[in-house]
């Protein structure tokens, strides 16, 4: 996977030398564009990571700016953005590292048509030339969810980026149904690994696989954890409960 690294900053912070050991993986097909040129610049040389100084100019806007410094700064953005254009029709995908790197990222990700359809299309590219369509199917958004995990001997929550919360895994839960789901984010606060469901690193899809034998091998202790997140999760997360302690915290503050 090609992919354009972008942060703002010419100085090494915490967010720089993080984006280092990112980086480090893809150096042979990556690259790290700088809006300023500086200190960074040589550290990402020193690990021979490719980098590039897209912007003559920093960048002005600051978290303090006002609504309006903000809107003139846009004019003098201009030419950044289409620099990063330019760049990023060579990459599958672009990582904004830091704030501004986000708004520049995704303004150039827009023009320069790498959005989420190209990932689907990808997706749906690879399920046909390996055969699988009779067992991958995207179904995208679904209001029936409790009826299609009725189906289901366990669900999978396998998002390699960490999530705030994780809604298909108290759904799993509600359903009683096993559930695997990666260790990262919410799915941290939710499971309880070997009591409440199994988690797994992001990105380990052999160790996923060694899960899902498992509990198809012992279905009886599978369907005991189960049990005891399904218990959970209604006491916790039934919508009943929900709108209860919602109106508790309303009357609270409010009356």
């Amino acid at each position: 996977m090609k992919i354009l690294f972008l942060d703002q900053s010419g100085k090494p912070g915490g967010a720089e030398l993080c984006l280092i050991d990112i980086a480090k993986p893809y150096r042979d097909s990556c690259l790290v564009g700088l809006f300023v040129d500086g200190a960074f610049r040589q550290l990402l040389e020193q690990q021979q990571i490719p980098v590039e100084v897209l912007a003559t100019e920093p960048i002005k806007v600051r978290k303090e700016s006002s609504l309006t410094q903000s809107l003139s700064s846009v004019t003098a953005l201009l030419p950044l953005i289409a620099k990063v254009v330019q760049k990023a029709r060579q990459y599958d995908l672009i990582y904004a590292n830091t704030q501004k790197a986000l708004v520049v990222g995704a303004l150039a990700s827009f023009f320069s048509r790498r959005h989420e359809d190209e990932y689907v299309q990808q997706l749906h590219k690879q399920v046909a030339e390996l055969g699988l369509e009779d067992r991958v199917k995207f179904l995208g958004f679904r209001s029936d969810i409790p009826q299609l995990m009725a189906i289901c001997d366990l669900v999978a929550h396998t998002s390699i980026a960490p999530e705030p919360f994780g809604r298909v895994i108290v759904e799993a839960m509600l359903c009683g149904k096993p559930i695997v789901a990666a260790e990262s984010g919410g799915a941290i606060e939710l499971i309880e690994p070997g009591i409440n469901g199994f988690l797994v690193p992001p990105g380990q899809p052999q160790q996923l696989a060694e899960v899902i034998n498992t509990c198809h091998n012992q279905p009886e202790s599978t369907i005991a954890i189960a049990q005891s997140a399904q218990e959970m999760a209604s006491r916790r997360f039934h919508q009943t409960n929900i709108d209860r302690q919602i109106a508790d915290l309303l009357e609270r503050n409010f009356t």
